[in-house]
């Protein structure tokens, strides 16, 4: 009888300890940008593309859904990577359009996307663009024009402003 009362005790002891050992406090806190990196993953599907001036005015702006050819798509990927998809208006004999597939590094850091970074992810992005909207599925980058650009864009064209949806 001895056995089996220390036993229980022993039992209750250990019960206790576990139940406290487990509190809310030890729950795994996410960061913003974890949440961020992660609202990221997957493919995003272009809806427009704004040319805007210094007043932030449209200049010029192209919708997705006008196009006679399928929307741009980039992809990204864990590990930063990502590949963007831009689609001719030619078609292969199956009725496919061709298309150009550019993978790139990529980083999120506080609100700018970092694309086209070095593999050690330092910050001498090819562009970078701010983030005005970031959810579960609507994406807004916003950046300036810089020499990158060459003649792209008319001289009155300050930034540009591109709209994706998430489709997956």
């Amino acid at each position: 009888m001895k056995k089996q009362t220390l036993f229980s005790l022993l039992f209750l002891g250990m019960s206790a300890v576990s139940l406290t050992a487990c509190s809310s406090s030890d729950d795994i806190q996410i960061t913003e940008e974890a949440q961020n990196n992660s609202k990221m993953f997957g493919k995003w599907e272009l809806v427009e593309k704004a040319e805007l001036d210094v007043d932030g005015r449209i200049v010029k702006e192209t919708l997705a859904s006008d196009l006679n050819v399928p929307a741009q798509t980039v992809d990204y990927y864990k590990g930063g990577i990502t590949i963007q998809t831009d689609y001719s208006n030619q078609k292969d004999s199956q009725g496919n359009y061709y298309n150009e597939r550019s993978p790139r590094q990529w980083m999120l850091s506080g609100n700018k996307l970092y694309l086209g970074i070095s593999k050690s992810l330092e910050q001498n992005a090819e562009q970078i663009y701010d983030i005005r909207v970031l959810s579960q599925d609507r994406l807004i980058i916003e950046r300036k024009i810089d020499v990158k650009d060459g003649n792209r864009y008319t001289s009155n064209v300050s930034s540009i402003k591109i709209i994706y949806k998430k489709v997956n």
